[in-house]
């Protein structure tokens, strides 16, 4: 049976979950706040199907052959707006919507936590469209993707690269009918902080329950910066921004950023670098400026799309018409850049420990601040330290002298 002894060993994809017969696994909050599997020893017989089936105990080869590439924008000006970058999931999903298809992903529920839902019509759409910097609950909805398949519907199902390898693990049958897209995943934040920081935020606003809208990548402040904008409606209708902010000046999207509160799993993820299957990858295309200098001030959004599959190829052709395309290289992703979470695990913050081990008594906000500060006041005094150096000695002497310490 599925025994969680390391949290960085499980990354809360849920298919033991989906798998047992018995229902005996729930997927149960830690203190953090992050769901992981708990079995009930007394119903279990021990089949041992939840560990044949885990994307962790049991990982995919990692893809060899480099993926096509493409900078992409949907036509649609209006679902490009809506969207956190160039609005091609909402082009690939509409497709399959019109096929009579299901469309899987991330949606808010009423009190701000994320879930992913099915929808089969635009306006169900509306609730997938945009990023949600918080670990998605699957609740379920692997075993009703199944279904779908045996009903014969096709399904397009887009998460997380460990949510990804989890679904493709857990279905066996029907996968012509499934497409898969992943993200490029910075990491996934917790729940708990989730919730602690809106609690916290809307404390002199009513609450939570009179939040009216969130928007983790408000564009208002440019499509390059990651811009949190939370607002509410008053009872005479008028529209109040209750947090407005991106990764510098947003507590907790700098938190986020920095791995303060990331899941364990995260560290050392079994299922990016293209070891999801998935069938395409989006992302946003950063750094498209350093090879078409004509996207220097775009600040419109572009997405980077990533067709691993011959499945995920079809299905872009199929919408190509409906965007504004072209074909990049590989190398001009800069997967070991501005993309580095594509192909690596990236590091938490050093005081990630320290973060949760402070007492709950003390404000959200201010056990970020705290946990931040130390380090950023560390970095800053050694920055100045450098640049004093390369006055007295010069950059060329500087250079020489670093590059003869790392050898």
């Amino acid at each position: 049976m599925i025994q969680i002894v390391d949290k960085k060993k499980c990354t809360g994809c849920s298919a033991c979950v989906s798998i047992c017969g018995k229902h005996c696994i729930t997927m149960q909050p830690d203190s953090e706040g992050f769901l992981y599997p708990v079995v009930d020893t007394n119903c279990c017989v021990e089949c041992g199907l939840c560990e044949k089936i885990c994307p962790v105990l049991n990982p995919f080869d990692r893809k060899k052959e480099e993926p096509l590439c493409f900078g992409s924008r949907s036509k649609d000006t209006d679902v490009v707006a809506k969207s956190s970058s160039g609005g091609l999931f909402s082009v690939l999903a509409e497709s399959v919507l019109q096929e009579g298809g299901i469309v899987v992903g991330a949606a808010f529920r009423k009190d701000w936590s994320v879930h992913h839902i099915i929808v089969d019509d635009e306006e169900g759409l509306e609730r997938l469209r945009g990023s949600k910097y918080v670990q998605s609950d699957l609740d379920g909805v692997f075993m009703q993707i199944r279904e779908e398949l045996k009903n014969g519907r096709k399904v397009l199902f887009v998460g997380t690269p460990c949510q990804v390898a989890g679904l493709n693990h857990f279905i066996k049958n029907g996968k012509d009918a499934l497409l898969t897209i992943d993200l490029i995943c910075h990491s996934v934040p917790s729940p708990k902080i989730w919730k602690d920081y809106l609690n916290e935020i809307t404390k002199n606003q009513g609450g939570v329950s009179n939040i009216s809208s969130i928007t983790f990548r408000d564009k208002s402040l440019g499509w390059r910066k990651y811009s949190l904008l939370i607002k509410s409606k008053t009872d005479d209708g008028k529209i109040i921004i209750i947090d407005h902010g991106d990764t510098v000046s947003n507590i907790y999207l700098k938190g986020f950023s920095q791995g303060l509160y990331n899941r364990p799993s995260c560290s050392d993820c079994p299922a990016r670098n293209f070891k999801s299957q998935s069938d395409i990858t989006l992302g946003d295309c950063w750094a498209v400026e350093k090879y078409y200098p004509e996207y220097k001030n775009d600040e419109e959004g572009l997405s980077v799309i990533l067709l691993n599959t011959k499945k995920g190829l079809d299905a872009f052709k199929r919408v190509e018409s409906q965007t504004n395309s072209f074909e990049m290289k590989y190398e001009e992703v800069e997967p070991n850049d501005m993309h580095a979470s594509l192909t690596r695990s990236l590091p938490f913050h050093v005081n990630r420990g320290r973060f949760f081990d402070m007492s709950q008594g003390i404000p959200i906000h201010k056990r970020i601040q705290r946990c931040l500060w130390f380090v950023e006041k560390k970095n800053n005094v050694i920055n100045a330290a450098k640049n004093s150096i390369r006055k007295i000695i010069g950059n060329q002497v500087y250079g020489f002298l670093k590059q003869l310490y790392h050898g």
